[in-house]
């Protein structure tokens, strides 16, 4: 998840990340359903204070984006590669 947001070129909403993490790189790549996550709760209980998750006041969506910029600067780092 983190990884997938920190390379986005825009804020995913929570569907769009669900589905993103729920594809299975395995040949034959396919989309596993129950991998799916189901709501902005999911995403909070995996990630808790690493991802923040924002409302778009005008239609009720729920984006993610990560909460800090230490977070950034350490999928950045040599460390974690």
């Amino acid at each position: 998840m983190l990884t997938l947001l920190y390379f986005s070129f825009r804020a995913l909403t929570v569907p769009q990340l669900g589905d993103a993490i729920a594809v299975n790189l395995n040949e034959p790549t396919y989309l596993d359903i129950q991998n799916r996550l189901q709501d902005k709760d999911d995403v909070r209980s995996i990630y808790p204070g690493l991802i923040n998750v924002d409302i778009i006041r005008n239609n009720g969506t729920h984006t993610l984006r990560i909460a800090h910029f230490s977070v950034q600067e350490y999928l950045e780092s040599d460390r974690i590669r």
